[in-house]
């Protein structure tokens, strides 16, 4: 189940542990997406490499991915720069 919060002119969408739906085409101006992207019970770098371009958000932060390779995303919108990768690390936070 993933949900997306309207606040302060920003659309974030926050898809929980989800894999890449067609849904995800639909879902309008995102300018804030964070994806689970570890492959096990949620989307793996492909599924989530299209979710990204289906969505195309401005910020995309990656979720559950300890154990997958986070350049492949920023190589994979290296062509698109008005989508940013933000890598958050343990215990960090970033303020929306």
């Amino acid at each position: 189940m993933g949900y997306i919060v309207k606040a302060l002119d920003r659309n974030i969408y926050h898809a929980g542990d989800t894999d890449f739906i067609p849904e995800m085409h639909d879902l309008g101006k995102i300018d804030i997406v964070f994806l689970p992207v570890g492959g096990t019970f949620t989307m793996g770098v492909c599924d989530a490499i299209r979710a990204i371009n289906s969505i195309e958000p401005k910020i995309f932060i990656p979720m559950h991915f300890s154990n997958v390779d986070i350049n492949r995303f920023k190589g994979a919108v290296a062509n698109k720069p008005n989508i940013r990768v933000k890598l958050l690390q343990i215990g960090e936070t970033i303020i929306l």
